[in-house]
């Protein structure tokens, strides 16, 4: 667990387990990912993302993808704001075809009203702070639990 946002959601802190990804997203990574960045969880695709066209959406497609991830976490660092108004389309594809809920962060940057609208629209969180990312991450993963517990509760339990 890297970084802020890393430490803010251990299972220690606020109980959202980071997965561990399939082989094949490990894979996936390793084709795009630079020898400099990560592909464990939490991914790391380095500075790269700056300047590698398709190094960002790859990473947090395959990321997306994975059978073993309920929701995809992107932490922007400098230039958020910029990158968030290149990459809102894409956020916009990737909720259509993966249901998992998406939460964006950035350090300290805010997103002007049309933004906001936006990411409202297509069902993108957004959080210009870690630990109110990692706070959003928490009710997610907690309500996901409290539905499953629910449905479990509603089904019918045969006894031999």
């Amino acid at each position: 667990r890297s970084g802020r946002l890393g430490r803010e959601l251990s299972r220690d802190r606020r109980g959202v387990p980071l997965s561990e990804f399939a082989v094949e997203t490990e894979r996936a990574l390793a084709k795009i990912v630079p020898s400099v960045g990560v592909i464990k969880n939490p991914v790391d695709p380095s500075g790269s993302v700056m300047s590698v066209p398709g190094l960002f959406e790859g990473t947090v497609d395959a990321v997306a993808r994975d059978p073993h991830s309920e929701m995809i976490v992107v932490q922007y660092g400098n230039g958020a704001l910029r990158m968030m108004r290149e990459h809102v389309d894409f956020f916009a594809r990737l909720r259509r075809e993966v249901d998992k809920p998406i939460v964006l962060c950035s350090l300290g940057d805010d997103l002007e009203p049309e933004m906001r609208r936006r990411l409202n629209e297509i069902r993108v969180l957004w959080a210009n702070d870690p630990d109110r990312a990692a706070q959003q991450c928490e009710w997610l993963y907690k309500a996901r639990a409290a539905r499953t517990a629910g449905a479990l509760l509603r089904t019918k339990v045969e006894m031999a």
